[in-house]
């Protein structure tokens, strides 16, 4: 669960250098709300990961694996590969790094039930 945090905090911080690039590109408005609404749930399931396993909540933690694994689906609808690489590089490399924290979400979820 540790290292899943950390490398979950590493990507974080690589986002939040793209960032800038990011605001100076010329996306289109659906998918800047698409890329926040992402990170949302990726933070959320993050953080709930986290509190499941501090409080070691085993009932938090399946929530969060079913959470998990339905965002998966729907990131694949959402972001396929040929869409995803039609757009910038720097927005693509931001999407699976989303989609990382969300499945070291998971990781942190599973190592609290075990």
């Amino acid at each position: 669960a540790t290292t899943a945090a950390e490398n979950a905090a590493d990507l974080s911080v690589a986002i939040t250098g793209l960032s800038p690039i990011i605001d100076q590109a010329k996306l289109n408005q659906k998918i800047k709300r698409d890329l926040i609404k992402l990170g949302d749930q990726s933070l959320h399931l993050f953080s709930s990961a986290l509190k499941s396993f501090i409080n070691r909540d085993n009932e938090l933690a399946h929530e969060i694996l079913n959470e998990q694994a339905k965002s998966s689906v729907m990131l694949q609808k959402k972001w396929p590969i040929e869409f995803v690489e039609g757009i910038s590089s720097n927005v693509t490399l931001i999407i699976r790094h989303l989609e990382k924290i969300s499945t070291y979400a998971r990781k942190i979820a599973e190592a609290t039930i075990d």
